[in-house]
């Protein structure tokens, strides 16, 4: 499974100043295989 989010530090809210930061964070998560078992009754 993966996630992503992009992160913008802005230090004005209307203008692109050259201090102006961008992230883009990157989450893997490893999904394990499990087996699955149950008893049903009828």
């Amino acid at each position: 499974m993966y996630y992503g989010i992009t992160i913008v530090v802005s230090f004005h809210p209307l203008f692109i100043t050259k201090v102006d930061q961008a992230f883009h964070v990157k989450c893997f998560f490893e999904e394990a295989s499990r087996g699955l078992t149950a008893e049903l009754g009828v």
